[in-house]
Protein backbone atom coordinates (compact mmCIF):
# COMPACT_ATOMS: atom_id res chain seq x y z
CA UNK A 1 0.00 0.00 0.00
CA UNK A 2 1.38 3.68 -0.98
CA UNK A 3 2.19 5.53 2.37
CA UNK A 4 1.56 9.21 2.78
CA UNK A 5 4.10 11.32 4.31
CA UNK A 6 2.63 13.58 7.91
CA UNK A 7 4.42 16.69 9.33
CA UNK A 8 4.11 15.97 13.07
CA UNK A 9 5.20 18.75 15.39
CA UNK A 10 7.15 18.08 18.42
CA UNK A 11 5.46 20.44 21.22
CA UNK A 12 6.73 21.94 24.42
CA UNK A 13 6.67 26.15 25.48
CA UNK A 14 7.62 26.73 22.17
CA UNK A 15 7.51 24.42 18.93
CA UNK A 16 11.39 24.17 18.46
CA UNK A 17 11.01 22.28 15.23
CA UNK A 18 9.10 20.23 12.81
CA UNK A 19 10.14 16.56 11.85
CA UNK A 20 8.89 14.32 8.73
CA UNK A 21 7.15 11.26 10.09
CA UNK A 22 6.32 8.09 8.16
CA UNK A 23 2.41 7.17 8.52
CA UNK A 24 2.61 2.97 7.95
CA UNK A 25 -0.31 0.93 7.14
CA UNK A 26 -1.60 0.91 10.68
CA UNK A 27 -0.75 5.12 10.96
CA UNK A 28 1.04 6.86 13.50
CA UNK A 29 -1.29 7.75 16.70
CA UNK A 30 -2.95 11.37 15.43
CA UNK A 31 -1.52 10.97 11.67
CA UNK A 32 -2.94 10.72 8.22
CA UNK A 33 -3.39 7.05 7.96
CA UNK A 34 -2.93 6.19 4.25
CA UNK A 35 -5.69 5.63 1.85
CA UNK A 36 -6.19 2.30 -0.01
CA UNK A 37 -6.45 3.12 -3.94
CA UNK A 38 -8.88 1.94 -6.05
CA UNK A 39 -9.66 2.55 -9.42
CA UNK A 40 -11.74 0.66 -12.16
CA UNK A 41 -12.36 -0.27 -16.33
CA UNK A 42 -15.66 -0.89 -18.13
CA UNK A 43 -16.87 -1.11 -21.07
CA UNK A 44 -18.98 2.46 -19.82
CA UNK A 45 -21.43 2.24 -22.74
CA UNK A 46 -23.24 -0.45 -21.71
CA UNK A 47 -22.32 -0.29 -18.05
CA UNK A 48 -23.69 2.86 -17.33
CA UNK A 49 -23.65 3.94 -13.50
CA UNK A 50 -21.31 1.59 -12.46
CA UNK A 51 -18.90 4.64 -10.92
CA UNK A 52 -22.00 5.85 -9.18
CA UNK A 53 -23.30 2.81 -7.97
CA UNK A 54 -19.50 1.81 -6.25
CA UNK A 55 -18.78 5.05 -5.13
CA UNK A 56 -21.84 5.58 -3.29
CA UNK A 57 -20.93 2.28 -1.28
CA UNK A 58 -17.59 3.91 -0.61
CA UNK A 59 -18.84 7.37 0.24
CA UNK A 60 -20.74 5.51 3.21
CA UNK A 61 -17.76 3.48 4.01
CA UNK A 62 -15.60 6.69 4.21
CA UNK A 63 -18.21 8.85 6.02
CA UNK A 64 -18.06 5.68 8.98
CA UNK A 65 -14.56 6.15 9.26
CA UNK A 66 -13.32 3.64 6.94
CA UNK A 67 -11.35 0.16 8.87
CA UNK A 68 -8.76 1.82 11.33
CA UNK A 69 -8.84 5.20 9.99
CA UNK A 70 -7.91 3.88 6.29
CA UNK A 71 -10.24 5.05 3.76
CA UNK A 72 -10.53 4.28 0.23
CA UNK A 73 -9.34 6.64 -2.43
CA UNK A 74 -11.63 6.47 -5.83
CA UNK A 75 -9.97 7.37 -8.48
CA UNK A 76 -13.23 6.15 -10.94
CA UNK A 77 -14.19 3.99 -14.04
CA UNK A 78 -11.87 4.39 -17.21
CA UNK A 79 -13.80 3.38 -20.48
CA UNK A 80 -11.83 0.72 -22.48
CA UNK A 81 -14.32 1.45 -25.36
CA UNK A 82 -14.87 -2.27 -25.99
CA UNK A 83 -11.03 -2.48 -27.15
CA UNK A 84 -8.84 -5.31 -26.04
CA UNK A 85 -6.45 -3.01 -26.53
CA UNK A 86 -7.58 -0.21 -24.16
CA UNK A 87 -8.36 -2.77 -21.62
CA UNK A 88 -4.65 -3.97 -21.13
CA UNK A 89 -3.51 -0.67 -21.57
CA UNK A 90 -6.02 0.87 -18.38
CA UNK A 91 -5.02 -1.95 -16.51
CA UNK A 92 -1.33 -2.09 -16.44
CA UNK A 93 -1.71 2.09 -16.03
CA UNK A 94 -3.07 1.38 -12.79
CA UNK A 95 -1.25 -0.60 -11.37
CA UNK A 96 2.60 0.86 -12.59
CA UNK A 97 1.51 4.37 -13.08
CA UNK A 98 -1.39 5.09 -10.43
CA UNK A 99 -0.54 2.45 -7.69
CA UNK A 100 -3.60 1.01 -6.76
CA UNK A 101 -3.81 -1.02 -4.08
CA UNK A 102 -7.18 -3.05 -5.87
CA UNK A 103 -8.87 -2.74 -9.44
CA UNK A 104 -12.45 -2.31 -9.24
CA UNK A 105 -15.03 -2.47 -10.36
CA UNK A 106 -14.66 -4.23 -13.81
CA UNK A 107 -17.08 -4.30 -15.98
CA UNK A 108 -16.12 -5.70 -19.64
CA UNK A 109 -16.04 -8.34 -21.89
CA UNK A 110 -12.40 -7.32 -23.31
CA UNK A 111 -11.08 -8.33 -19.80
CA UNK A 112 -8.85 -10.71 -21.42
CA UNK A 113 -6.39 -13.45 -19.31
CA UNK A 114 -3.44 -11.01 -19.88
CA UNK A 115 -4.74 -8.98 -17.54
CA UNK A 116 -6.08 -11.13 -14.98
CA UNK A 117 -2.81 -12.70 -15.20
CA UNK A 118 -0.94 -9.01 -15.14
CA UNK A 119 -3.02 -8.32 -11.89
CA UNK A 120 -2.40 -11.54 -9.93
CA UNK A 121 1.39 -11.48 -10.74
CA UNK A 122 1.24 -7.80 -9.58
CA UNK A 123 -0.46 -9.24 -6.68
CA UNK A 124 -3.38 -6.25 -6.95
CA UNK A 125 -6.88 -7.89 -6.52
CA UNK A 126 -9.81 -7.27 -8.71
CA UNK A 127 -13.13 -6.97 -8.47
CA UNK A 128 -16.44 -7.18 -10.86
CA UNK A 129 -18.71 -8.81 -13.27
CA UNK A 130 -16.78 -12.48 -13.94
CA UNK A 131 -18.49 -13.04 -17.22
CA UNK A 132 -14.99 -14.75 -18.79
CA UNK A 133 -13.68 -17.98 -17.97
CA UNK A 134 -10.39 -15.85 -16.56
CA UNK A 135 -12.40 -14.79 -13.60
CA UNK A 136 -12.12 -18.50 -12.37
CA UNK A 137 -9.06 -20.03 -10.44
CA UNK A 138 -7.77 -16.88 -10.02
CA UNK A 139 -6.75 -16.21 -6.20
CA UNK A 140 -6.91 -12.53 -6.85
CA UNK A 141 -9.73 -12.30 -8.71
CA UNK A 142 -13.35 -11.59 -6.69
CA UNK A 143 -17.00 -11.25 -7.93
CA UNK A 144 -20.33 -10.57 -5.93
CA UNK A 145 -21.84 -13.13 -7.51
CA UNK A 146 -18.61 -15.41 -8.07
CA UNK A 147 -17.08 -17.02 -10.77
CA UNK A 148 -19.72 -17.46 -13.03
CA UNK A 149 -17.93 -20.21 -15.54
CA UNK A 150 -17.94 -22.88 -12.81
CA UNK A 151 -14.61 -25.37 -12.78
CA UNK A 152 -15.98 -27.70 -11.01
CA UNK A 153 -17.50 -30.12 -12.90
CA UNK A 154 -20.60 -28.09 -12.40
CA UNK A 155 -22.98 -25.44 -14.13
CA UNK A 156 -25.68 -23.29 -12.24
CA UNK A 157 -29.34 -23.69 -12.75
CA UNK A 158 -30.34 -20.07 -12.72
CA UNK A 159 -30.06 -19.24 -16.66
CA UNK A 160 -31.82 -22.40 -17.72
CA UNK A 161 -34.00 -22.59 -14.61
CA UNK A 162 -35.41 -19.23 -14.48
CA UNK A 163 -36.07 -19.65 -18.27
CA UNK A 164 -37.86 -22.80 -17.78
CA UNK A 165 -39.83 -21.06 -14.84
CA UNK A 166 -41.03 -18.53 -17.11
CA UNK A 167 -41.86 -21.18 -19.86
CA UNK A 168 -43.96 -23.31 -17.65
CA UNK A 169 -45.70 -19.55 -16.89
CA UNK A 170 -47.06 -19.38 -19.93
CA UNK A 171 -47.64 -23.70 -20.39
CA UNK A 172 -44.48 -24.39 -22.24
CA UNK A 173 -41.94 -26.61 -21.17
CA UNK A 174 -38.02 -26.75 -21.01
CA UNK A 175 -37.64 -30.36 -22.01
CA UNK A 176 -37.11 -30.12 -25.75
CA UNK A 177 -36.85 -26.52 -26.38
CA UNK A 178 -34.66 -25.79 -29.02
CA UNK A 179 -31.86 -22.71 -28.30
CA UNK A 180 -29.20 -20.93 -30.29
CA UNK A 181 -26.74 -19.14 -28.20
CA UNK A 182 -24.85 -16.26 -29.98
CA UNK A 183 -21.59 -15.06 -28.76
CA UNK A 184 -19.62 -11.85 -29.88
CA UNK A 185 -16.49 -12.80 -32.06
CA UNK A 186 -13.88 -12.55 -29.15
CA UNK A 187 -11.15 -15.10 -28.29
CA UNK A 188 -12.98 -16.26 -25.20
CA UNK A 189 -15.97 -17.02 -27.40
CA UNK A 190 -16.12 -20.76 -27.56
CA UNK A 191 -15.02 -21.45 -23.82
CA UNK A 192 -18.30 -19.14 -22.96
CA UNK A 193 -20.57 -20.54 -25.45
CA UNK A 194 -19.52 -24.24 -24.05
CA UNK A 195 -20.00 -23.51 -20.52
CA UNK A 196 -23.34 -21.77 -21.59
CA UNK A 197 -24.29 -24.46 -23.60
CA UNK A 198 -24.46 -26.94 -20.22
CA UNK A 199 -26.87 -24.01 -18.29
CA UNK A 200 -29.12 -24.51 -20.76
CA UNK A 201 -28.90 -28.62 -21.38
CA UNK A 202 -29.21 -28.88 -17.62
CA UNK A 203 -32.47 -27.31 -17.52
CA UNK A 204 -33.74 -29.88 -19.89
CA UNK A 205 -33.35 -27.14 -23.60
CA UNK A 206 -31.72 -28.75 -26.82
CA UNK A 207 -28.54 -26.47 -27.88
CA UNK A 208 -28.81 -26.32 -31.79
CA UNK A 209 -26.47 -23.42 -31.98
CA UNK A 210 -23.34 -22.28 -30.68
CA UNK A 211 -21.30 -19.77 -31.94
CA UNK A 212 -19.21 -16.86 -31.54
CA UNK A 213 -19.89 -14.77 -34.85
CA UNK A 214 -21.09 -10.98 -34.20
CA UNK A 215 -18.70 -8.19 -33.83
CA UNK A 216 -18.51 -5.97 -30.61
CA UNK A 217 -19.92 -2.83 -30.21
CA UNK A 218 -21.66 -3.18 -33.28
CA UNK A 219 -24.42 -1.30 -33.83
CA UNK A 220 -24.60 -0.10 -36.84
CA UNK A 221 -23.44 -3.08 -39.19
CA UNK A 222 -26.01 -5.35 -41.05
CA UNK A 223 -27.39 -8.07 -39.08
CA UNK A 224 -29.28 -9.98 -41.39
CA UNK A 225 -26.76 -12.70 -42.13
CA UNK A 226 -26.25 -13.06 -39.21
CA UNK A 227 -30.36 -13.74 -38.05
CA UNK A 228 -30.72 -15.84 -41.60
CA UNK A 229 -27.40 -18.15 -40.19
CA UNK A 230 -29.11 -18.46 -36.78
CA UNK A 231 -32.83 -18.85 -37.61
CA UNK A 232 -31.75 -21.43 -40.21
CA UNK A 233 -31.21 -23.90 -37.04
CA UNK A 234 -35.06 -23.24 -36.10
CA UNK A 235 -34.50 -22.24 -32.78
CA UNK A 236 -37.16 -21.48 -30.19
CA UNK A 237 -34.82 -19.36 -27.97
CA UNK A 238 -31.85 -17.35 -29.52
CA UNK A 239 -29.50 -16.32 -26.28
CA UNK A 240 -27.82 -13.02 -26.77
CA UNK A 241 -24.72 -13.44 -24.72
CA UNK A 242 -23.23 -10.52 -26.74
CA UNK A 243 -22.36 -6.44 -25.19
CA UNK A 244 -25.67 -4.40 -25.20
CA UNK A 245 -24.76 -2.51 -28.58
CA UNK A 246 -24.64 -5.61 -30.87
CA UNK A 247 -27.34 -7.53 -28.50
CA UNK A 248 -29.86 -4.83 -29.39
CA UNK A 249 -28.98 -4.75 -33.09
CA UNK A 250 -29.61 -8.85 -33.14
CA UNK A 251 -32.57 -8.23 -31.77
CA UNK A 252 -33.85 -4.94 -33.97
CA UNK A 253 -32.91 -7.55 -36.88
CA UNK A 254 -34.45 -10.46 -35.54
CA UNK A 255 -37.96 -8.72 -34.81
CA UNK A 256 -37.56 -7.28 -38.40
CA UNK A 257 -37.40 -10.62 -39.91
CA UNK A 258 -41.01 -11.80 -38.29
CA UNK A 259 -38.90 -14.26 -35.81
CA UNK A 260 -41.86 -15.67 -33.42
CA UNK A 261 -39.62 -17.89 -30.90
CA UNK A 262 -38.12 -15.96 -27.77
CA UNK A 263 -35.01 -13.87 -27.71
CA UNK A 264 -33.27 -13.67 -24.54
CA UNK A 265 -30.60 -11.27 -23.33
CA UNK A 266 -28.33 -11.09 -20.35
CA UNK A 267 -27.74 -7.50 -20.62
CA UNK A 268 -31.31 -5.80 -21.90
CA UNK A 269 -32.29 -4.55 -18.51
CA UNK A 270 -31.36 -1.38 -16.96
CA UNK A 271 -34.05 0.27 -14.98
CA UNK A 272 -35.51 3.55 -17.09
CA UNK A 273 -33.40 2.70 -19.94
CA UNK A 274 -37.16 2.18 -22.38
CA UNK A 275 -38.35 5.73 -21.38
CA UNK A 276 -35.45 7.32 -22.13
CA UNK A 277 -34.46 5.49 -25.31
CA UNK A 278 -37.75 4.84 -28.22
CA UNK A 279 -35.31 3.15 -30.61
CA UNK A 280 -34.24 0.58 -27.84
CA UNK A 281 -37.47 -0.38 -26.42
CA UNK A 282 -38.86 -0.96 -30.04
CA UNK A 283 -35.89 -3.23 -30.43
CA UNK A 284 -36.36 -5.26 -27.17
CA UNK A 285 -40.40 -5.35 -27.55
CA UNK A 286 -41.27 -9.04 -26.01
CA UNK A 287 -37.61 -9.93 -24.99
CA UNK A 288 -36.83 -11.13 -22.05
CA UNK A 289 -34.05 -10.07 -19.90
CA UNK A 290 -32.26 -11.02 -16.50
CA UNK A 291 -30.37 -9.62 -13.81
CA UNK A 292 -27.94 -11.44 -12.37
CA UNK A 293 -28.38 -9.01 -9.62
CA UNK A 294 -31.62 -8.09 -7.72
CA UNK A 295 -33.64 -5.47 -10.03
CA UNK A 296 -35.50 -2.38 -9.08
CA UNK A 297 -38.68 -4.55 -9.89
CA UNK A 298 -37.90 -6.74 -7.01
CA UNK A 299 -38.89 -4.00 -4.51
CA UNK A 300 -36.64 -5.31 -1.86
CA UNK A 301 -35.23 -3.75 1.18
CA UNK A 302 -31.43 -4.42 -0.60
CA UNK A 303 -32.58 -2.19 -3.28
CA UNK A 304 -33.59 0.32 -1.39
CA UNK A 305 -30.63 1.23 0.32
CA UNK A 306 -28.73 1.01 -2.83
CA UNK A 307 -31.29 4.16 -4.07
CA UNK A 308 -31.16 5.91 -0.76
CA UNK A 309 -26.97 5.65 -0.74
CA UNK A 310 -27.09 7.01 -4.75
CA UNK A 311 -29.21 9.80 -3.82
CA UNK A 312 -26.60 10.54 -0.61
CA UNK A 313 -23.77 11.54 -3.53
CA UNK A 314 -26.09 13.26 -5.74
CA UNK A 315 -27.02 10.90 -7.99
CA UNK A 316 -30.50 9.34 -8.59
CA UNK A 317 -30.11 8.14 -11.49
CA UNK A 318 -32.49 4.86 -12.22
CA UNK A 319 -30.72 1.17 -11.01
CA UNK A 320 -29.01 -0.36 -13.86
CA UNK A 321 -27.01 -3.00 -14.01
CA UNK A 322 -23.85 -1.14 -14.34
CA UNK A 323 -24.48 0.94 -10.40
CA UNK A 324 -26.13 -2.71 -9.13
CA UNK A 325 -22.35 -4.36 -9.87
CA UNK A 326 -20.68 -1.11 -9.11
CA UNK A 327 -22.33 -1.41 -5.58
CA UNK A 328 -22.33 -5.12 -4.35
CA UNK A 329 -18.43 -5.32 -5.68
CA UNK A 330 -17.58 -2.12 -3.11
CA UNK A 331 -19.81 -3.86 -0.55
CA UNK A 332 -17.58 -6.86 -0.71
CA UNK A 333 -14.79 -5.09 -0.61
CA UNK A 334 -15.63 -3.27 1.84
CA UNK A 335 -16.52 -6.30 4.15
CA UNK A 336 -13.05 -8.21 2.78
CA UNK A 337 -11.25 -4.89 4.20
CA UNK A 338 -12.88 -5.50 7.67
CA UNK A 339 -12.45 -9.28 7.30
CA UNK A 340 -8.53 -8.42 7.12
CA UNK A 341 -8.19 -5.87 9.92
CA UNK A 342 -9.97 -8.35 11.86
CA UNK A 343 -7.32 -11.37 11.05
CA UNK A 344 -4.68 -9.18 11.41
CA UNK A 345 -3.66 -8.77 8.11
CA UNK A 346 -2.10 -5.44 6.50
CA UNK A 347 -4.51 -3.60 4.45
CA UNK A 348 -2.75 -4.07 1.14
CA UNK A 349 -4.02 -5.67 -1.69
CA UNK A 350 -1.78 -8.89 -1.22
CA UNK A 351 -2.93 -8.50 2.72
CA UNK A 352 -6.88 -8.56 1.79
CA UNK A 353 -6.32 -11.36 -0.55
CA UNK A 354 -4.57 -13.62 2.02
CA UNK A 355 -7.21 -12.85 4.55
CA UNK A 356 -10.36 -14.05 2.14
CA UNK A 357 -8.98 -16.76 1.03
CA UNK A 358 -7.92 -18.36 4.15
CA UNK A 359 -12.18 -17.96 4.57
CA UNK A 360 -14.72 -15.49 4.23
CA UNK A 361 -18.31 -15.11 3.31
CA UNK A 362 -19.53 -12.00 1.48
CA UNK A 363 -23.42 -11.83 2.69
CA UNK A 364 -25.42 -8.42 1.73
CA UNK A 365 -27.31 -7.73 4.87
CA UNK A 366 -30.62 -6.32 3.71
CA UNK A 367 -33.18 -8.47 1.97
CA UNK A 368 -32.97 -9.06 -1.24
CA UNK A 369 -29.81 -8.56 -1.66
CA UNK A 370 -27.14 -10.72 -3.73
CA UNK A 371 -26.59 -13.88 -3.15
CA UNK A 372 -23.87 -14.81 -0.14
CA UNK A 373 -20.33 -16.16 -1.98
CA UNK A 374 -18.04 -17.98 0.03
CA UNK A 375 -14.36 -17.67 -0.61
CA UNK A 376 -12.08 -19.18 -1.35
CA UNK A 377 -14.84 -21.91 -3.36
CA UNK A 378 -16.11 -18.78 -5.36
CA UNK A 379 -13.24 -18.82 -7.12
CA UNK A 380 -14.26 -22.18 -8.20
CA UNK A 381 -17.77 -22.00 -8.43
CA UNK A 382 -20.47 -19.11 -7.49
CA UNK A 383 -23.70 -19.05 -6.31
CA UNK A 384 -26.17 -17.42 -8.98
CA UNK A 385 -29.06 -15.58 -8.65
CA UNK A 386 -31.03 -14.20 -11.26
CA UNK A 387 -34.26 -11.82 -11.81
CA UNK A 388 -35.99 -12.64 -14.82
CA UNK A 389 -38.33 -9.83 -16.62
CA UNK A 390 -39.73 -9.56 -20.15
CA UNK A 391 -40.26 -6.05 -21.86
CA UNK A 392 -43.38 -4.54 -22.06
CA UNK A 393 -44.49 -1.29 -23.93
CA UNK A 394 -42.03 0.76 -21.72
CA UNK A 395 -41.57 -1.40 -18.43
CA UNK A 396 -39.68 -4.73 -17.78
CA UNK A 397 -42.48 -6.92 -16.52
CA UNK A 398 -41.02 -9.24 -13.33
CA UNK A 399 -41.72 -12.88 -14.75
CA UNK A 400 -39.39 -14.55 -12.24
CA UNK A 401 -38.15 -12.79 -8.69
CA UNK A 402 -34.74 -12.54 -8.02
CA UNK A 403 -33.91 -16.20 -6.77
CA UNK A 404 -30.10 -18.08 -5.54
CA UNK A 405 -30.21 -21.27 -8.05
CA UNK A 406 -27.79 -24.12 -6.74
CA UNK A 407 -25.43 -25.73 -9.04
CA UNK A 408 -25.69 -29.61 -10.36
CA UNK A 409 -23.43 -31.96 -12.35
CA UNK A 410 -22.35 -30.52 -15.62
CA UNK A 411 -23.87 -32.61 -18.65
CA UNK A 412 -21.37 -34.13 -20.59
CA UNK A 413 -19.20 -32.57 -23.28
CA UNK A 414 -20.26 -28.93 -21.81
Amino acid sequence: MRRLRAMAALSGAFVIGLTMCTATASGASGGTKSPIVVGGVAQLADYSGIADGFNARIAQFNKAGGVEGHKIQFLGVQDDGGSPTTDQSVVQQLVEEDHVDVVAPIASEVFSPSGSTFLTQHKVPFFGWAVAPNWCNESYAFSADGCLILTNGQVSLATGGALATYLKSIGKKAAGTTVAIVNGDIPTAAASGAYEAGLFEAAGFKVVFNKGIVPINGASINYTPYVQQIEASNPGVVFLSLDFASATGLSAAFSAAGYKGILYSPVGYSEGLLQAEPSVKAALQGEVVDSEFPAAEDNSAAIAGIEKALKAIGKAEPLGLGAAIGYYDADMLVQMLQNAAKKGKPLTGAGITAAANSGFTYKVTATGGSCTETFPAAHVAGTVGITLMQVEGAQYKLKVPYTCFKNVKAPAGS
